[in-house]
């Protein structure tokens, strides 16, 4: 199929590629289906059924620009009874989409229902979401070894005769003979599928059409392209794709809409480039190594980033949400750049009473922190809620801090990634000490509630008599005595002097924290937002081995201004080796009225200033 639609979304229609019958089964039987060019099948929230017969090979081919619409995919293993070793059933992706009728997993959960492989040749694989969660539970792994690249033709066909390729050592050829009706003649054969491995040349046999003689021939091979990468879009909504599964494919992984979400430990493979043209890229808390990260707009979300370079281009936004640039060897910013950083807390709650490891939602703030865990109301049995964002010490020096639990049911709570609580006693409390490095650390706690009482609980190991009020309490003397006194209820005041969502990521970023291995040149070009909250909490931009490259910047738009003060000094970027100017200085929008200046001090240092006298004036 490479044209037309076939809508097939009435009713209780589905595609099966291979009856679903065990009669009359012949031995190594075929079945090939394949959507290219600007084909389109529908068969809205079904299953799309291949290999269900014994001694049988299903493939189905996602090319070009073709779209395959269903719930899911699904290799029927109660057709072959027990013996899954006759059936191979493989999903190839060579620049088609896959597009999601429903909220489903690719495949069900079962591996007997998998398919053997889902290899992507150099056009890669498109995964539109559409408005549903599509969950991607099959590795993905590039096309490898040689494949097929032509099959010379036949004649004398009265009809279009069938191809089948076997042999070579490998596996998932598949082509096609192109018959033209009004002249009776074959035109032509198009491998619609060069297929994997193969070591030598596979035998390409020619049958049916009317022809009485079976025509073998040789097929010439090639090596397979592997740069094949991954897409991800949500056409008409904002849907997910979530990678479930460990990948193995080289290409670039692109966001164009919608939402990617990293399911598994080794989702991104390491090293791949990542294009972000629109959508989110939800990390999930892993640290993904990326080759170049390419942007236009979209999100960075809940993830810590190691890039050989990150490049913003456009006018679009790149918004960092609770994630840190960790290591990047060198930036070109352009466009608009913006930390999403809200004092708070991502508040979420999930189904489970000890649900310690599900994804959340990173929609909700809540901006005093963990506000359940410190309240009886409001609980629902067999959930547990979650709390995930950034804890901050603002000295100048390490702190040791302690944490105290005194809830009903069961307590998680993680600084760093290190586990620091964990009790699943209801009736007894906990406490553990922790030290923190000035500036802003991963934070995640979970309560687990699972029926009857939840929150702060009447415990029994208390010292002093006095029972806590709260579910989680700090002490920033670090003592770990389980004395109710000694802790306040552990909540942000709603400045963010305690919890944010984000620890403050670029552009102005807390140089301790995010940016201390930036190299090479970093510029931006035409508006540049400061926000100068993150400015008075200590943030800076800060580039520790090369320029700042301000030449091309015609504005500086400063939001969150109104605690500035006359006469006030304010730095806004460091450079160890200074800066780049324009010979035309930037206009500064958002500020105060008064004789607000951009200076260079001590040619590393780009400060705001309210100048009480002359002032170094950026040109």
């Amino acid at each position: 199929m490479d044209g037309g639609l076939v809508d097939w979304t009435k009713g209780n229609c589905f595609l099966a590629l291979g009856e679903n019958d065990g009669n009359g089964q012949g031995t190594d039987s075929r079945t090939t289906f394949t959507v290219d060019g600007t084909g389109e099948a529908r068969f809205g929230n079904t299953t799309t059924w291949f290999g269900n017969r014994k001694d049988h090979t299903a493939v189905l081919n996602l090319n070009g620009g073709g779209v395959l619409e269903c719930g899911a995919l699904s290799v029927n293993a109660s057709y072959f009874e027990t013996d899954r070793t006759t059936v191979v059933a493989l999903l190839n992706f060579d620049g088609g989409t896959f597009r999601a009728a429903g909220n489903n997993q690719l495949f069900p959960t079962a591996a007997a229902y998998h398919a053997d492989a889902v290899t992507l040749y150099a056009g890669g694989a498109v995964f539109d979401a559409s408005n549903f969660t599509l969950t991607v539970n099959h590795p993905l792994t590039a096309a490898s070894g040689s494949g097929v690249a032509a099959i010379r033709d036949a004649t004398g066909y009265i009809g279009a005769p069938f191809i089948k390729i076997s042999g070579g050592g490998g596996r998932g050829a598949t082509a096609l003979c192109l018959y033209d009706a009004r002249t009776r003649k074959v035109t032509g054969i198009k491998v619609t599928s060069p297929g994997t491995g193969y070591t030598s040349a596979p035998t390409a046999t020619i049958s049916g059409g009317g022809y009485t003689n079976v025509y073998t021939v040789a097929a010439t091979l090639a090596p397979n392209a592997t740069t094949g990468g991954v897409t991800v879009r949500a056409s008409t909504g904002t849907g997910t794709v979530v990678l479930a599964a460990e990948n193995a494919f080289s290409g670039e992984v692109a966001v164009e809409s919608g939402t990617l979400r990293l399911g598994a430990a080794g989702a991104f493979p390491k090293g791949n480039d990542l294009r972000l043209a629109g959508g989110i890229f939800d990390g999930a808390g892993q640290t993904v190594t990326a080759g170049v990260v390419r942007v236009t707009s979209g999100t960075l979300r809940n993830v810590r980033l190691v890039c050989t370079r990150l490049e913003k281009t456009g006018e679009g936004t790149l918004e960092f949400e609770q994630a840190e640039l960790v290591e990047c060897g060198s930036l070109s910013l352009v466009g608009g750049l913006k930390s999403v950083h809200r004092p708070g807390l991502f508040e979420d709650v999930l189904s489970g009473k000890d649900n310690w490891t599900g994804g959340i939602a990173y929609t909700n703030v809540q901006a005093q922190g963990p506000v359940k865990a410190n309240t009886r109301e409001g609980w629902k049995d067999n959930t547990t809620a979650v709390y995930a964002g950034y804890i901050w010490n603002r000295t100048d020096a390490d702190v040791t801090w302690s944490l105290m639990e005194s809830f009903d049911d069961q307590v998680r709570v993680w600084i760093d990634g290190g586990l620091v609580l964990s009790n699943d006693a209801w009736d007894a409390a906990s406490a553990a000490a922790f030290t923190l490095a000035p500036g802003p650390h991963r934070f995640e706690a979970r309560f687990g509630q699972g029926s009857g009482g939840a929150g702060p609980s009447s415990v029994t190991n208390i010292v002093g008599g006095v029972l806590p009020t709260f579910g989680i309490g700090l002490d920033r003397q670090g003592r770990t005595e389980l004395r109710a006194s000694n802790f306040e209820a552990l909540a942000d005041p709603g400045d963010g002097s305690l919890f944010t969502t984000a620890p403050g990521a670029l552009p102005l970023a807390d140089p301790t924290a995010t940016t201390a291995t930036l190299t090479g040149a970093f510029a931006f070009t035409g508006t540049w937002t400061v926000d100068m909250a993150q400015i008075r909490a200590g943030g800076r931009l800060a580039v520790t081995d090369g320029a700042l490259d301000l030449s091309a910047v015609t504005e500086v738009v400063f939001a969150n201004t109104e605690d500035l003060k006359k006469g006030g000094v304010y730095v806004l970027a460091e450079s160890a080796d200074g800066f780049v100017l324009g010979e035309t200085p930037p206009a500064l929008a958002g500020l105060p009225a008064g004789p607000w200046r951009l200076e260079v001090y001590g040619k590393t240092l780009l400060r705001l200033a309210y100048p009480a006298s002359t002032a170094i004036i950026l040109r």
